[in-house]
């Protein structure tokens, strides 16, 4: 199951440095924190949680 949480936070990672691409925004103007990447995993943790349901 870790192995499907890594593929969606790097699904999701793309995703999101895609989507800046897409609005002409470069990648390395964006801040990504400690705290963003933290908050996207226990994102991730809860959409696992949801799914036991």
């Amino acid at each position: 199951m870790s192995y499907l949480t890594a593929f969606l936070f790097v699904l999701s990672l793309i995703y999101y440095l895609g989507y800046f691409y897409g609005l002409g925004i470069p990648p390395s103007s964006i801040p990504l924190t400690v705290i963003d990447i933290t908050n996207g995993i226990c994102l991730i943790y809860q959409l696992r949680y949801l799914e036991y349901w």
